[in-house]
């Protein structure tokens, strides 16, 4: 299903981002991503890990049940909202 990331936050170890998604059925849900470093070979990327959260009726009980899940988080400021399917390839950039 495509989604459309409308929030993204930061863990406190700047390692794994958590975006908040909207779906095209109105409900919300969160997923996550974790940074793969850079080395000699590659460019350092987010990579999606497969975690995603149960439905939530409003983007505020989506947010709260990240924030449990990635403690301190803080919402990066200035992103853009991105379209997204939660289960295919790598997601773009917010």
């Amino acid at each position: 299903m495509l989604v459309h990331s409308i929030a993204v936050y930061l863990s406190k170890s700047g390692d794994r981002r958590g975006r908040i998604c909207q779906r095209s059925d109105g409900l919300f849900q969160y997923a996550f991503e974790h940074m793969i470093r850079e080395t000699d070979e590659y460019d350092g990327y987010w990579c999606p890990i497969g975690e995603t959260s149960g439905l939530y009726g409003n983007q505020e009980a989506a947010i709260a049940a990240l924030l449990v899940k990635l403690p301190g988080a803080e919402e990066i400021e200035g992103t853009q909202q991105v379209s997204m399917d939660l289960n295919f390839g790598y997601w773009p950039d917010p």
